[in-house]
Order: C-alpha cells, then sequence, then structure tokens
C-alpha cells in the first residue's frame, strides 16, 4: 500500500494543493518557479529542438552561454536522471509535473525504506515516508526552480537505507541488499546533478558505519568487513554516477570551483538561527512569495523548511519515551543536531572549522542546504516516537487485550498520518504557484527584435534589460553573456585588444533588448562571449555556416585564409578539422581565451568541429558498470535470502 499512498499524495500536493486558476478552458499548466522560468524550462526547450533537428544525439555542448559549455559538466541539464525522463517523451508543462511528481514520489518510497531499514514496523515506517516527501524543505524548493537539487534530494534516504541494511551483523543477504540500495542512492545523487547533495549522502553513509561501529559489539567484531562495504557502497555509487561525475570534474578543473570557494561566498547563505523557528511555525517570518511580506534576515525567501508541528512532536517522543531501540534513535538526533549546526553556518565558529578541516566541504557554498539533512532525520524520529508509544502502552495492557491494541494503535497511525499530511500541504501550499502556459509559451515566442535578428543570419550575444539573468536568447541562436549560473568558467575581467585582428573579431555587435526593439553597441572583448568567426581576409565568412548543431559544426571558408580566428572557447574534446586533416587550435593571446587561431591547409574550403569528451565516453562506461555491479547485488541478495529459507525448510519441514 505504501507506493499508491506516496504517489496519491504527490499528486495532491501538486495539484489540489496549488495556488492558481484551474478551469477547463485552459487545462495547460505548469509549476512557476524563478530558476524554471530563467533557465530549466528554456535549456529543456533548447535540448527538445536539436533532437527535432539531430534526431538520437546528446547536445553535450552549448555554445550560446558564456562563450561555450559543457551541458553535462556544468550540471546544465541530466538526462540519466530517472525524474527529468518524464520531460524527454513528454510536452513541457506535463512533463514538467510528472517529473516534480515523481522526485516527490522517489523521496517517499526512499523514508520509507529507511524506516523499515531501522526495523520500525510499517505502519508506523508509513510517518517516516509521508514526512519526508512533503518536507517543506524538499517541497517549496518548487517554487525556487531547483529541480536538480528536488531531484537528488528524493534520494538521500536511499543511500542511508543502503548503509543501514549493509551493516547488518548477522544477515548476508540484507549486506547485498545494502550494498545495492546504497550505490543506487548516491549514484542518483549525482546523475541527478547536485554533487552536494552527494556530499551528504556520503557523509550519512560514513556516520552511520562510524557509530554503528562504535557502539555495536556484533559490529566491531567485524570491524574491516564493514568498513570494507562501506567503501564499496561509496565507491560504487560514484561509478554509478560517473556519467556526470567526469563531465564535471573534467569542467571543474577550469571553473570558478576549482580551488573551492572563499570562506565569504560559502556562507553566504547561512540559516539565521532565529529563523529555526520556521521547523515548527510555518513562514514564522513570512516570505518574498507573492502575497506576503518578509521581515526576517535572508536576502530572499523563496523557500520554507517546515517539518510539521506533529511530526516534531512525536519526533520528541523518541527521545522520552524509554521502549524503543535507542541506539538507532540517538543516531538520527545527533545527526539532525550537526546538520543544524553546519546549517546556520557563519553564525557559528563550527562552520568555520569545518570548511577549513572537512575534505571538501570548502567546494560549496550554500550551508543551509545541509538542513535537509535534519529535515530528513525527523520524520525518522517521528517513526521511533509513535513505535515507542505503541510499545509502551502495550507493556502497560494485559496480553488478552493486545491484539485489539495493536489495531487501535494502527487506526491511530493512519489517523495522525492523515492530519500530519494535510497539515504538511498546506503549509507547502503557498509556495507551489500554478501558471498558465499560454503566458509563458507567449514570454518564450520571438519578439520583433529576435525575427530580425533570426533573419539576419547574424550570430551575436544579447540580452534583455528587463530580465538580464534569462537563457531565453539561446533559444533564438544568439549568446547571452550574462546567463546565470553558479558553475562557469572564469570570465577575464580584463582583455586587451589584439592589433592583428580585425575590428569585427574585437567587438561583435551587441543586441539590447529595449521594449521589443534593438539597440546596437559594441562590446569590449572581456564582455564578447559570443559564437563568432572571422577571418583575417574575408570577414563575411562568419554567416557561412554549412551546419550548427551543439555537437558538431561546419564553417564554409570561400576563399581560403592562412588564418581563421573563432570567438569561442575550445576545450578538450573538440576535433577540429578540414579535408581530412587535423587542425590545430591555439589562443590569440594568454590574457584572450576566448579567441583562437586556426592554421588552414591551401585546400581547405570548410572547417569542421565535433565535440566529442573523453570524459562523456569514460563516464558513461563507468555509470554502466555501477548500473551492473548494483544489480548484481540486488541479485545476489534475492540469491542468498533463497538458499536461507530452503536450508531453514530442511532443517525444520514443520
Amino acid at each position: 500500500a505504501a507506493p499508491f499512498l506516496f504517489a496519491l499524495l504527490a499528486f495532491l500536493q501538486l495539484s489540489v494543493f496549488v495556488r492558481g486558476e484551474f478551469n477547463d478552458s485552459n487545462a495547460r499548466w505548469f509549476l512557476f518557479g524563478t530558476d524554471t522560468v530563467y533557465h530549466d524550462a528554456i535549456v529543456h526547450r533548447w535540448v527538445q529542438q536539436w533532437w527535432d533537428r539531430d534526431p538520437g544525439t546528446i547536445p553535450l555542448w552549448m555554445p550560446e552561454l558564456h562563450g561555450g559549455l559543457p551541458t553535462l559538466g556544468a550540471f546544465l541539464w541530466t538526462p540519466l536522471a530517472p525524474p527529468a525522463w518524464p520531460l524527454l517523451a513528454m510536452d513541457y508543462p506535463e512533463g514538467q509535473r510528472l517529473g516534480w511528481m515523481l522526485a516527490l514520489f522517489i523521496a517517499g518510497c526512499g523514508g520509507y525504506l529507511l524506516a523499515r531499514a531501522l526495523k520500525i514496523r510499517p505502519e508506523f515506517a508509513l510517518i517516516s515516508g509521508v514526512g519526508w516527501m512533503l518536507a517543506g524543505h524538499l517541497v517549496t524548493l518548487i517554487h525556487a526552480g531547483h529541480f536538480q537539487k528536488v531531484m537528488a534530494l528524493s534520494w538521500l534516504p536511499w543511500a542511508a537505507a543502503g548503509a543501514v541494511m549493509a551493516t547488518a551483523p548477522h544477515c548476508a543477504a540484507m549486506r547485498w541488499r545494502g550494498v545495492a540500495i546504497g550505490t543506487l542512492g548516491i549514484g542518483m545523487t549525482l546523475l541527478c546533478g547536485h554533487p552536494q547533495v552527494t556530499y551528504m549522502a556520503l557523509g550519512l553513509v560514513g556516520l552511520w558505519t562510524l557509530w554503528q561501529l562504535l557502539f555495536r559489539r556484533a559490529v566491531r567484531v567485524h570491524f574491516a568487513r564493514h568498513l570494507a562495504i562501506t567503501a564499496v557502497i561509496a565507491a560504487a555509487g560514484m561509478c554509478l554516477g560517473g556519467a556526470q561525475l567526469i563531465s564535471g570534474l573534467e569542467m571543474s578543473s577550469m571553473s570558478n570551483r576549482a580551488g573551492g570557494v572563499g570562506i565569504e561566498e560559502a556562507v553566504e547563505t547561512s540559516y539565521p538561527p532565529g529563523e529555526l523557528a520556521e521547523l515548527f511555525i510555518p513562514r514564522v517570518k513570512g516570505s518574498n512569495v507573492r502575497g506576503d511580506t518578509y521581515t526576517g534576515d535572508w536576502g530572499e525567501r523563496i523557500v520554507s523548511d517546515y517539518a510539521g508541528k506533529l511530526l516534531l512532536l512525536l519526533a520528541l517522543c523518541a527521545a522520552l519515551v524509554r521502549r524503543i531501540r535507542r541506539l538507532a534513535a540517538w543516531f538520527w538526533f545527533v545527526t539532525a543536531t550537526l546538520s543544524l549546526v553546519v546549517g546556520v553556518g557563519r553564525y557559528t565558529p563550527a562552520y568555520e572549522l569545518l570548511y577549513r578541516f572537512l575534505p571538501g566541504l570548502s567546494s560549496f557554498r550554500s550551508p543551509g542546504t545541509f538542513m535537509a539533512v535534519a529535515c530528513l532525520s525527523f520524520p525518522v524520529l517521528a517513526a521511533f516516537g509513535m513505535e515507542g508509544i505503541h510499545y509502551r502502552l502495550r507493556s502497560a495492557i494485559t496480553t488478552p487485550r493486545s491484539a485489539r491494541l495493536r489495531l487501535s494503535t494502527q487506526a491511530v497511525a493512519i489517523v495522525l498520518l492523515l492530519v500530519a499530511s494535510v497539515d504538511l500541504m498546506t503549509a507547502n501550499r503557498h509556495f507551489l504557484i500554478a501558471e498558465q502556459w499560454d503566458r509563458f509559451a507567449a514570454y518564450l515566442a520571438p519578439n520583433p527584435a529576435e525575427l530580425a535578428l533570426m533573419e539576419s543570419g547574424r550570430i551575436v550575444e544579447y540580452y534583455d534589460e528587463a530580465r538580464p539573468l534569462s537563457l531565453r536568447p539561446i533559444l533564438y541562436g544568439a549568446a547571452t553573456p550574462l546567463g546565470y549560473h553558479p558553475i562557469t568558467f572564469p570570465r577575464p575581467d580584463a582583455m586587451e585588444p589584439d592589433p592583428q585582428l580585425p575590428p569585427n573579431a574585437q567587438a561583435p555587435n551587441r543586441l539590447v533588448i529595449r521594449e521589443g526593439r534593438i539597440v546596437e553597441t559594441n562590446l569590449t572583448p572581456e564582455a564578447a562571449f559570443a559564437s563568432l568567426a572571422t577571418t583575417e581576409s574575408d570577414a563575411s565568412a562568419r554567416r557561412d555556416w554549412r551546419k550548427r548543431f551543439p555537437n558538431e559544426r561546419v564553417l564554409g571558408v570561400p576563399e581560403p585564409p592562412g588564418v581563421l580566428t573563432v570567438r569561442e572557447r575550445i576545450l578538450s574534446g573538440w576535433e577540429v578539422s578540414s579535408a581530412d586533416q587535423t587542425l590545430v587550435t591555439t589562443a590569440s593571446q594568454p590574457n584572450m581565451p576566448l579567441l583562437h587561431r586556426i592554421e588552414l591547409p591551401g585546400d581547405s574550403d570548410s572547417v569542421t568541429w565535433r565535440y566529442r569528451p573523453p570524459a562523456w565516453r569514460v563516464g558513461l562506461w563507468l555509470t554502466v558498470l555501477g548500473a551492473l555491479f548494483a544489480a548484481g547485488a540486488g541479485a545476489g541478495s534475492i540469491s542468498t535470502s533463497r538458499r536461507r529459507s530452503a536450508r531453514s525448510r530442511r532443517s525444520n519441514p514443520t
């Protein structure tokens, strides 16, 4: 019954408990999100455009953003994440809603699985699944438009459940099952494109193993085996996420995250301690969402971390009721406390110490994201608390009434489950806004300025003054220098002009859209993130693009010059050739990384670029190997369980 319950709640949360106008005359709508309208929806429509033109090809390169970015390496697009598959198979508004629902469904199943791995009874484990899938920290990210983060967080309890199962001291089948589920959980957080959630998943797995080794003698006896199992889960999970991991590592070495982020940027989105009351009181200081006013210390508050009054009270019962498995419950109390300490970031000296000494933490910039671990711990503790109350009552009542008591407790658990679900969905509703798709489609439609741009055949860069952070220009073949993305290549602050280059190569046209009209200005080279190509002898060659796909471009050269200058980043993985000859591309000047010169032989009438990054091929093979390993571990669990059952029947046939 659990999967049906989670599917129903995901549907209700993202349909009935949504603010907006729904009527038969306009049935197409989408869940509004700030990043959705500026980035996610545009990137998915951009991908769909290229798929329509070049079916079956995965666009690995986006030439229009920041002088060229790898789509997977920059985590712009995550095609291997299961919640993203509806976006590939359906029209955007329907695919978007189904993708969000699928992410919440996976989160609910993971929360339930984690509670069952902790040996909590099924009727109480439902509380854990529902509390996590409807937690404000997860659901309200929809308004922020953080699709990849929601997808990754939905797999977080799967990684924790795998670690719990893998440390089962006397059950080989359970250990195999834990390895399979833990690998799946860690790998999927990577394939969903949010390494910070992967970092949290690895931390949970490591902390649980350490906790078991410290406090459980049966686990400590097999110290080496459990450490090896934990290492295998981590390594296999990273292998499963290899398609994103290797591509991301390739880019990060050349990006603004290469040396980590500074301490000032790292603590920028720390959680104000006074607003931790929002865990218990929804919107304790308001929000920046429509119809509300924010009075807190965040610069912007468009999400919520409300965990539910009832669930927090039940979590408190886990500490007060004695007849529970206190060792496992106290682990989640400790984990929640650590999460809250890390989440407040700059408001405590502990974060700076962790930033300096904990490996990998300096790569992330949002301490508030680590609050997700606390928001996962509370529903698990609520399940412990409900089960503790049940056993406490059963011990106080005579045996003949225990069966009736069990039914009564199950009925109470279902009632509490419904009350908690309605409470969470009602609180989340404030942040879930439905917009008519027609309005968004009209926003994406080309305006007169863009029609003139496309008719001219000129590849230039521009931005809309009203929406400078939008990636919208990429839908019309233009580059956008200001499209926001947190992981980018370093943009040079100052680049001197090259006297050997023609003027149009140094200052391409920049189109500023103001009220639908074009204002032409000139860009200095430091802002010239355009996909332009010029030749020293014939500037008109920039218009002769015979093929211009993300992974492959062919530029015709009417009168072959000696040198072709290209204004685009050329990274490892690009192959440049002409007339079956491999060409060499070099930077024009060390301080001008966007300008590259290509030496052309005399018989060249075209130049071909092909983007075939080794990181994608290696990563894809690693993902396949990780998936085979996880499937093999799952099969090993089933086989071991069957052999154990067969031996049990032979030894005790009655």
